[in-house]
Order: C-alpha cells, then sequence, then structure tokens
C-alpha cells in the first residue's frame, strides 16, 4: 500500500474512533468566564446512529470551567472534565483546555468571537480484558462567535480536531444556544462533526449517509464565585 493510502486508511480509522469517543457534548467556550468565576456542568450527547430512528451514542461528560486571568483586558479561562461513558466502557477519558475573549464589541450586530483550545486524552490501559494498550491524544481548536440575548447565548463556530501522532483534518461546524437565568445554565446544541470525511463503511450507520455524524447536545451548567 503507498503511503498516500496508508494515511487515507489511518484517517478513516481515526474518524470512526473520534465519532465513537471524542464525539461527545462539552460546554460551550463563546464566552469564557472572567477571573474568580467557576461553572460546574454536565452535558449529554454524542454522534448519531441510523438505527431506523436517530439514535446518539450514549455519552456524558462531567466538566467545570474556571476564570483564571485577563489577556489585553479579556478574559481567560480554563476547563477541565471526565467521560463518565468511556468509563462504564474500559476507557479512561478526560480534557482540558484553555479559552480566550479574542473580540467583543460593547454595542452594535458585531459578535463578540473567541478562541479555545482543548486536548482530549483517551486510554484503553484500564480494560483488563484487551491485550493491546493505546493512547488517543486529539487536540480541538476552536472558533466562536456568539450574540448576547438578555442572559442567554446564541453562537456558531466551527472546530478542527487534529490527532496528535496522525495529524489530519477533521472540520466540524456547529450552532446553539445558551439559555441562562443568573447561575443556571441550559445548553442546546448541533455539531457536524468531521463534515469534510467520507461515509466510512457501512458497517457503522452514522447519520447523514455521507459526510461525518451529526451530533446533538444538551447540558446543564451553574455558575458559581465571581460578583455574588
Amino acid at each position: 500500500m503507498s503511503p498516500a493510502n496508508t494515511r487515507g486508511v489511518s484517517l478513516l480509522v481515526l474518524t470512526h474512533a473520534f465519532l465513537s469517543l471524542v464525539g461527545c457534548g462539552t460546554m460551550n467556550t463563546a464566552r469564557p468566564l472572567s477571573p474568580g468565576e467557576h461553572a460546574a456542568g454536565l452535558t449529554v450527547g454524542g454522534a448519531l446512529l441510523d438505527m431506523g430512528a436517530p439514535i446518539p451514542v450514549p455519552s456524558a461528560v462531567v466538566e467545570g470551567r474556571s476564570g483564571v486571568t485577563t489577556l489585553a483586558d479579556r478574559p481567560l479561562d480554563v476547563n477541565y472534565g471526565v467521560n463518565l461513558t468511556a468509563i462504564a466502557f474500559g476507557q479512561a477519558g478526560l480534557h482540558v483546555g484553555a479559552g480566550w475573549l479574542l473580540l467583543d464589541p460593547e454595542s452594535g450586530p458585531w459578535p463578540a468571537l473567541s478562541v479555545a483550545d482543548r486536548l482530549y486524552v483517551y486510554s484503553n490501559h484500564m480494560d483488563t480484558t484487551k491485550d493491546d494498550r493505546s493512547w488517543l491524544l486529539i487536540d480541538q481548536l476552536e472558533l466562536t462567535a456568539s450574540w448576547k440575548l438578555g442572559e442567554s447565548l446564541l453562537y456558531v463556530g466551527a472546530a478542527e480536531y487534529l490527532d496528535v501522532r496522525n495529524p489530519g483534518l477533521l472540520l466540524s461546524p456547529f450552532a446553539g444556544a445558551e439559555l441562562r437565568r443568573r447561575r443556571l445554565g441550559v445548553q442546546l446544541e448541533v455539531r457536524w462533526l468531521a463534515v469534510n470525511q467520507p461515509r466510512i463503511s457501512d458497517a457503522i450507520p452514522w447519520m447523514p449517509d455521507g459526510r461525518g455524524a451529526i451530533q446533538p447536545t444538551l447540558g446543564f451548567s451553574y455558575r458559581f464565585g465571581g460578583d455574588e
């Protein structure tokens, strides 16, 4: 097999792993938290399978965010979390990252812009039924535009997921809303994972039939700290 074909097969295998494991919902990074402010949350959802009806791959992630400082007078926060569903299947899955408010217009129709980077680390070393031990390291870089509606947010953006050991493009546009009342928030998001990758095989019927997979996410969060 030629190097180009080998790389293509490797990318398709990565896409399968990405949709199955890393294709899990997380709290949005549209508006980084201010220093001293924190958030704890739970998100559920995953890439959709065509099982006669759209069925998401079960995935639940518990996570947190913490505002740590400002950069150019705009907030920078960190995020961290654990995939609970991965643990149930003998996988250790966690993520850690940071987000920064790149641009925040004070008035007018222009959106705020944020940039965030998040590293996903998955390992099957805790699964004693398998002889083959491996790691999956995926870096997620995303840019998000958001508009405030009172306490709530509307946002759109695009993410690029990169396998640290076998780089390849996995582009993923998304759109969502964060409905917030004081310190409680509900997030609704739809993300088209690996939109640039064709259907891999008939073994796993990802939706839609053609490219990547659609991922809906429902999330709940609670903020504390900062200005009480």
